[in-house]
């Protein structure tokens, strides 16, 4: 998974881009 912002490479488990600070969207989460 990459950051949308400046696509940096991501862990599944992250939730905030490490290096720009982008909130990660997860579309497999579902909110309820």
């Amino acid at each position: 998974m990459y950051c949308v912002k400046c696509g940096a490479e991501l862990a599944d488990s992250e939730s905030v881009c490490p290096l720009c600070g982008t909130k990660v969207y997860h579309p497999d989460i579902t909110r309820e």
